[in-house]
């Protein structure tokens, strides 16, 4: 018996029944099953596998990364000493790569210059401590106030110091060199240190420090939620409010900060924070006065009134005596003594009248704080005048007032998103997280 050959074409289709022509059956395709991915959460092999969701895509929006507090501080105040000391703004808005690419003298065309010169401004965009110029270091009227204090003091102690020293007693140039340190340090302390900042909602938030600060202040800073927290809808706008005994007392809510604040602190318009026990934005010392650093600055205008009360006349002094005579008081011989003594004479009254008018306003500014500190107010609440029935004001003298610890962490470690509307030539492409809003209800 012949084996059977392969199989032929298929032929027409026949006719059943019914007369109507029948497809020929033909088996179903396989249905192509999506490749799940093993991770760890399905059986290997054969065997039959759990429905396993894919993992989450990752979130949508801009990349995130943990970075230092003090670098992302959302606000107009500097840090510097890696986050150990704080100072105001400016004033001005300035980079060095901005001044290079405005130089009038800027190379331009393809020559190996000009190449070099964009290379520089690249390398400089691309690293902050670089582009960050000198005058951008303090205000215009914290150089004038640097200016004041070390120029009429390095004078004294270069020229008239030796004469003083041996002509008359060695107790005048260590007085003024006590008056001097003393000044130099308040001073940096009343510029360097922090003020009493409340910091924002998003730093509270991003620090975690909720319950530090309601320990220390005796309240929730960042408000009583009006309705329960959704945690499905966490960026949404939260509603909150002030207690009834609170507002009572002068506590109030800072629309910018998006915090509640005690009732003497206040909103710097300069620095961009609130500040406990708010007094001033002092451009001389390019820092807000306020519950922290009060002190020093009080004993700034205290020491800075008696260097000048005691450098000032005792180098006009010498400029007019000491100057024409030698050591052991034989009268020194010049040139032309007659001119000589005309300049001289001009140049200490230049001295004198600058002097005296700086030493007049230091004096009126110290007294005028002593006056406030007797009073138990502050720069702004004499200003604007004082609330009456809210607790808290004239309770206490405010240079003797509790100066409390710092209410943030500049070190910490918090999430910052990349910022996509920074500036051309400014380097803070990251931002600090935003938090969620938050709307004050009645």
């Amino acid at each position: 018996m012949a084996a059977p050959g392969p199989p032929g074409p298929p032929g027409p289709p026949l006719p059943d029944s019914q007369g109507v022509s029948a497809e020929p059956t033909r088996p179903p395709a396989p249905v192509e099953q999506p490749a799940v991915e093993n991770n760890g959460t399905a059986p290997a092999g054969g065997g039959p596998q759990e429905d396993c969701p894919p993992p989450p895509p990752p979130p949508a929006g801009v990349p995130a990364r943990r970075d230092r507090l003090y670098r992302h501080w959302p606000s107009e105040s500097r840090f510097f000493c890696l986050g150990l000391g704080i100072t105001g703004g400016a004033g001005h808005d300035c980079t060095v790569a901005g001044c290079l690419k405005g130089n009038p003298c800027r190379p331009g065309g393809s020559s190996r210059l000009a190449v070099a010169y964009n290379s520089a401004i690249s390398s400089v965009e691309g690293q902050k401590s670089f582009n960050r110029p000198c005058c951008m270091a303090l205000s215009p009227a914290n150089w004038f106030t640097w200016v004041c204090v070390l120029g009429p003091s390095l004078l004294y102690f270069i020229v008239a110091m030796p004469y003083y020293w041996v002509e008359v007693t060695p107790l005048l140039p260590f007085m003024a060199l006590f008056f001097f340190f003393l000044t130099v340090g308040c001073l940096l302390a009343a510029c360097c240190t922090d003020p009493g900042i409340i910091p924002r909602r998003e730093v509270i938030v991003a620090s975690g420090d909720e319950k530090r600060l309601e320990r220390e202040l005796g309240y929730n800073v960042l408000g009583v939620p009006a309705v329960p927290l959704d945690p499905d809808h966490r960026d949404a706008p939260v509603m909150v409010q002030i207690p009834i005994e609170l507002r009572s007392q002068g506590y109030r809510w800072c629309s910018t900060c998006k915090i509640v604040r005690p009732p003497r602190a206040s909103h710097c318009p300069d620095c961009d924070n609130c500040v406990l026990r708010f007094d001033h934005h002092c451009p001389f010392v390019n820092n807000c006065v306020g519950q922290r650093n009060y002190l020093f600055f009080f004993g700034f205008t205290s020491s800075v009134c008696c260097l000048a009360l005691w450098v000032i006349p005792f180098l006009l002094w010498y400029l007019l005596t000491g100057l024409a005579t030698q050591p052991g008081g034989e009268k020194k011989q010049t040139f032309n003594e007659e001119n000589s003594g005309s300049i001289l004479k001009g140049i200490v009254i230049a001295l004198a009248v600058a002097g005296g008018l700086a030493t007049l306003f230091v004096i009126a500014l110290w007294a005028y704080h002593v006056f406030l500190i007797f009073a138990g107010l502050t720069t702004k609440e004499h200003w604007r005048g004082t609330p009456k029935g809210l607790p808290g004001f004239s309770e206490e003298l405010t240079i003797f007032g509790r100066r409390g610890p710092r209410l943030f962490r500049p070190r910490a470690m918090v999430e910052v998103v990349e910022d996509n509307h920074s500036r051309e030539g400014i380097l803070a492409r990251w931002k600090l997280k935003a938090a969620a809003g938050a709307v004050l209800t009645v």
